[in-house]
C-alpha cells in the first residue's frame, strides 16, 4: 500500500467518524432539549459544550505541541490577546446557544439544512461588511 493511499484511507475514516459523531450529537442534543423532564436550558448546554471543547483543545495542544503549548505559554497568549478574542468568544457562545435553541424548536433536518447555507452567507457578508472578494 502506498503512502498516498494510506493517507487517503486515514482521512476518509476520520471524515466518516466525524460525520457519525456530528449526527449523534445532533440527535442527543435534540433529545435532551425536547425532553420536558430533563429541563435543560440551551445556554447551560452551550456553556458545557464550550467547556468540554476548551479542555479537549488544551489536552490536544499539550499532546501534539508539548514544547510550544505549555499552560504558561497558553495563558500568556490569552492574556495578551484577550481584547481581540472577545468578539469571537461572544459569537461562538451565541452561535452555540441559538443552534441548541433551534434544535429544541425545529427538526434536525431543517436545522442542518439552514446550517449548510452558512458558507454562502459568509461570502455574502464578507463582501458586504469587509469588502472582500473570493
Amino acid at each position: 500500500m502506498s503512502t498516498n493511499s494510506s493517507k487517503f484511507f486515514i482521512v476518509a475514516k476520520t471524515i466518516c467518524v466525524w460525520y457519525f459523531c456530528q449526527i449523534m450529537a445532533s440527535i442527543v442534543n435534540k433529545k435532551i432539549l425536547t425532553n420536558a423532564s430533563e429541563n435543560v436550558l440551551p445556554m447551560t448546554l452551550s456553556f458545557l459544550n464550550l467547556l468540554v471543547a476548551a479542555v479537549l483543545d488544551l489536552v490536544c495542544l499539550q499532546y501534539f505541541f508539548p514544547s510550544d503549548a505549555g499552560v504558561q505559554n497558553l495563558a500568556k497568549n490569552i492574556r495578551g490577546k484577550i481584547h481581540i478574542m472577545y468578539p469571537m468568544v461572544l459569537s461562538m457562545i451565541l452561535s452555540k446557544y441559538f443552534s441548541l435553541l433551534a434544535y429544541s424548536l425545529i427538526s434536525i433536518a431543517l436545522m442542518q439544512t439552514i446550517k449548510a447555507t452558512s458558507p454562502f452567507a459568509l461570502v455574502v457578508l464578507s463582501k458586504l461588511w469587509l469588502n472582500k472578494v473570493y
